[in-house]
């Protein structure tokens, strides 16, 4: 059974308070044992089914989605299991960028560093220059989307590519706890954050589904397991 409020959901399962009820000194320990170990199974699935899902509709590469969804299992003092989503939000340059200028295309592949995946900027010069000039993403499936001309590629220090805008406006100073606001000409352009792209209702529909679907039933398979095992190493 799930309960949504303010952006958290958390669901129920009857039957783990029925099996805790009915359980005796001897079985207690299966019976929170059954629950971790359903617990923890439902939310790797859960994780997976909302990766696929996001998918489905944003055309964001798998390991940079899957690397802002963080898990924490349930152990047996605290019988728990959360799915973090969240983070900053992703870099347009992700979304299947193409930067053409001159006859130069700029795209973006992905590699493993110490610090997880990053994109890697991958210049192809072309024999001639395109009529199309500037700046293209996909962030929504099938749908190619041209960026104003005020758009352009820059490689950062540490290697990160972004899509920035020249434009006025002002972010707040980090240096100043009063949230002064200072002037800054350059942004980068991102797209909305993960936790948004949960919140489609095809995703949450799906998640919802899959949790009441998968929640009860593992745990009447794990405990039938537990108290087996435990019924095997006491005779």
């Amino acid at each position: 059974m799930a309960d949504y409020s303010a952006g958290t959901q958390m669901f129920s399962c009857h039957g783990f308070k029925e099996a805790l009820d009915n359980a005796t000194e001897e079985t207690i320990g299966d019976v929170k044992a059954a629950i971790r170990s359903t617990m923890n199974k439902v939310i790797k699935g859960v994780k997976a089914l909302t990766s696929a899902e996001i998918r489905k509709i944003y055309n964001v590469p798998k390991a940079i989605l899957d690397e802002r969804m963080s898990i924490f299992t349930a152990r047996m003092s605290d019988l728990e299991a959360t799915l973090v989503i969240g983070g900053r939000s992703i870099s347009l340059s992700y979304f299947g960028m193409t930067a053409i200028a001159g006859n130069r295309r700029v795209t973006v592949s992905l590699s493993k560093t110490d610090r997880g995946t990053r994109g890697k900027a991958k210049t192809q010069v072309l024999k001639r220059s395109p009529a199309s000039q500037g700046v293209s993403v996909e962030v929504i499936r099938g749908r190619r989307t041209s960026l104003s001309k005020s758009a352009f590629v820059a490689i950062m220090n540490s290697g990160h590519v972004g899509i920035m805008h020249r434009g006025p406006g002002s972010i707040k100073s980090r240096a100043s706890s009063r949230g002064m606001k200072h002037k800054q000409a350059l942004y980068e352009n991102t797209v909305v954050s993960i936790a948004t792209m949960f919140n489609r209702a095809e995703v949450n529909d799906a998640v919802v589904a899959k949790i009441d679907s998968d929640l009860e039933s593992t745990f009447w398979h794990e405990l039938e397991f537990y108290l087996n095992r435990g019924a095997s190493s006491g005779a």
